[in-house]
């Protein structure tokens, strides 16, 4: 029985003249913080941290309705353990919301987690459908395929994720990985040896166990 190799895997003060106009001063700098997090939550896509943590948290308590907050809610809810709660609020939002393939990549995480596969990746093709250069869904999907023993789906998925951002070391070594479960060693030991100089951890230790002393 084969050893399978690591996956790398993959938030101004304004002055009211009357009592008439406070409402529409504090809607409006309602507003105006509102945009500014969702531009900050924007940026802050693919990065981690307590900073991203406290962004995304700081947009689920503000209340209305987006797209952006029903995200920020969801993923809220998922951190806090509440899984079909989170699962009810991406829902909301990839209904409510259709355009906004994050909140299709939201549900397809929240659903393999609850151990729907199948929902998963048909809501990991609708957002690739949407956003072909969606570099998290295509490692997420890739790693998924891997898992269902389909190397042949994966290491398409992780070629992509390569194109997209060719210095990730977790896509050059998951790509390793499918080269791998498909007899190539030789060009999975090519990527790994890209992805230990990229700084992967889990790199040198794939290309001790599998390359062995093979020529850089």
């Amino acid at each position: 029985m084969k050893n399978h190799p690591v996956l790398s895997i993959f938030f101004v003060v304004l002055t009211a003249t009357s009592s008439c106009t406070k409402p529409e001063a504090n809607q409006q700098q309602e507003d105006t913080r509102l945009k500014e997090l969702c531009i900050a939550f924007e940026k802050s896509w693919g990065q981690s941290g307590a900073e991203v943590d406290s962004l995304r948290n700081s947009i689920a308590r503000l209340p209305g309705i987006d797209a952006c907050r029903l995200y920020c809610r969801s993923w809220k809810k998922a951190r806090e353990k509440r899984l079909p709660i989170a699962l009810k609020t991406a829902d909301s939002l990839v209904m409510g919301f259709p355009k906004f393939e994050k909140g299709l990549f939201l549900r397809a995480s929240l659903r393999l987690e609850n151990g729907d596969t199948n929902g998963s990746v048909s809501d990991f093709e609708k957002c690739l459908q949407r956003n072909p250069g969606f570099f998290e869904a295509r490692m997420n999907r890739g790693a998924l395929f891997f898992s269902r023993k389909m190397p042949d789906l994966a290491f398409q998925d992780f070629k992509q994720a390569v194109s997209l951002k060719p210095e990730h070391a977790g896509a050059r070594q998951n790509l390793g990985n499918a080269y791998l479960a498909l007899g190539q060693s030789d060009s999975a030991c090519r990527c790994w040896k890209d992805a230990r100089l990229l700084g992967s951890p889990d790199a040198p230790g794939l290309l001790d166990k599998f390359c062995g002393k093979k020529p850089e």
